[in-house]
C-alpha cells in the first residue's frame, strides 16, 4: 500500500482489478480499509455480487456500450463498492442492478481504474481488449478515443502472469505481434 500510494501521490497511472481487494482492506480494517478509501476513493460496500455480468455504463468513456460475462469459476466473489466523491465516476455495474464493480479515478494529480473482478475474468478476448484499450489512452492523458484500436483490430498481444493468483510479486509476460 505504501509503495503504491507513494507511486499515486507522483502522478502515477493504475489498473487495478481483482475480486477481494475491497473485502480483504475493509477486513483489516484501521490503516488499510483508510487506504482503500483514499486512495481507491471508495466504500467497500459487500464481497459477493453473486453475478457473472458486468455492464457499462452509458456515456463512459471506459464501460459505455460493453457488456460482459465472466468466467463463473474466476469470478467467485466480485466485490462492489460507491463512490466517495466526485472524483469517483462508476464505469461499470452489475448485471442490470446498481451494484457498482468499476469505477474511475481522476484526481488531478494521479488516474486510476479499479474493478471489482479480475480482468481475467473476462470471458471474451476481443471485449477485453476493447475495454484495455479503452483504459490505456483514458490512464495516459483522459482521452475517450480508442487509441489503441489497432490492438483490438489486430488481436496478437498476449499478457500473461506468473505466478496466478499470488500474495506477493508477481512477473508480467507481454508478447506484443510486432515491434
Amino acid at each position: 500500500r505504501a509503495a503504491l500510494g507513494t507511486y499515486l501521490n507522483a502522478g502515477g497511472k493504475l489498473f487495478l482489478t481483482g475480486q477481494e481487494i475491497g473485502w480483504e482492506l475493509n477486513d483489516a480494517g484501521g490503516a488499510a480499509y483508510l487506504w482503500y478509501q483514499q486512495y481507491l476513493h471508495v466504500n467497500f460496500t459487500g464481497d459477493d455480487s453473486n453475478l457473472n455480468t458486468v455492464n457499462g455504463v452509458t456515456g463512459d468513456p471506459i464501460g459505455g456500450g460493453l457488456a460482459l460475462t465472466l468466467t463463473p469459476a474466476m469470478n467467485i466473489y466480485p466485490d462492489y463498492f460507491t463512490p466517495r466523491d466526485a472524483q469517483t465516476v462508476a464505469c461499470f455495474k452489475y448485471g442490470t442492478g446498481t451494484m457498482i464493480g468499476g469505477v474511475r479515478v481522476d484526481t488531478g494529480v494521479y488516474r486510476l481504474v479499479y474493478l471489482g473482478f479480475g480482468y481475467e475474468a473476462i470471458n471474451d478476448a476481443t471485449k477485453r481488449n476493447t475495454l484495455m484499450a479503452r483504459i490505456i489512452p483514458w490512464l495516459l492523458d483522459g482521452s475517450t478515443a480508442d487509441v489503441a484500436a489497432e490492438a483490438v483490430a489486430n488481436p496478437g498481444l498476449q499478457v500473461s502472469t506468473w505466478p496466478n493468483p499470488t500474495r506477493g510479486m508477481a512477473n508480467v509476460d507481454f508478447r506484443l505481434p510486432s515491434a
